[in-house]
């Protein structure tokens, strides 16, 4: 299960567990978070990484709903980074300005 625990017209946040790569890659292909909400939550449409969490890393994990707006938060857009060059006047620097407060585990 991957729970989906915000959203914005631009972004999505969703809780990635452990054990769970993000994207296809090697021999997962569907079981991956990417694939699970594209079966799950279709309505969220298209969905583009914008940082990295490993397979064995469980955390927040925030997606893009769009290649302007990965860019928009220093990250190109993955998969196809080479194919969708960056909007007009926007390199890809990697400055992340993050606040985020702590919760207690259950």
């Amino acid at each position: 299960d991957v729970d989906v625990v915000g959203e914005t017209e631009e972004i999505v946040a969703v809780c990635k567990v452990a054990g769970l790569p993000v994207h296809p890659v090697g021999q997962y292909r569907k079981n991956t978070v990417l694939g699970v909400l594209q079966a799950t939550r279709p309505d969220l449409g298209p969905l583009y990484p914008t940082h990295r969490l490993d397979k064995p890393v469980s955390g927040l994990l925030l997606l893009a709903r769009s290649p302007a707006a990965a860019w928009a938060t220093g990250s190109p857009p993955r998969p196809s980074a080479a194919q969708t060059p960056p909007p007009r006047g926007r390199t890809a620097a990697r400055r992340r300005p993050c606040t985020a407060s702590a919760r207690s585990a259950r």
